[in-house]
């Protein structure tokens, strides 16, 4: 059975569509990554979420929902995060709309996710 020609492009349009939406990303400053995250959540697409408070804490949650607490700030442009079992770590943020994406300096890893809205209480 020969598939419609529609179904064998579709996806590949999905998949360039996506990559357009972070092509037109925007990479931060250091107050717009502040503005961004003081006081809010962001879940990533792995189902991983971390909520960043204003006080410079974070709260990571892995996929099975289990927290490590952490520090964040921002540096030279770059967010930076503390972890007990990895030190400090900085990243170049781009975002649009509620749309975030963490890129490793080095450019071989990047975290992207969606600010969800102010942490839940």
């Amino acid at each position: 059975m020969n598939t419609p020609t529609y179904f064998k492009i579709f996806p590949l349009f999905i998949l360039l569509a996506a990559s357009y939406s972070w092509s037109e990303a925007q990479r931060l400053n250091g107050d717009e990554i502040r503005a961004k995250l003081n006081g809010m959540r962001v879940v990533f697409q792995d189902g991983t979420a971390q909520n960043f408070y204003q006080d410079g804490s974070t709260l990571y949650f892995n996929a099975l929902g289990r927290p490590d607490r952490g520090t964040w700030k921002v540096e030279s442009n770059q967010y930076c995060s503390w972890w007990s079992g990895s030190g400090w770590d900085c990243y170049w943020v781009e975002g649009q709309d509620n749309q975030i994406n963490f890129k490793a300096l080095d450019g071989r890893s990047q975290y992207p996710g969606e600010i969800t809205g102010k942490i839940p209480k």
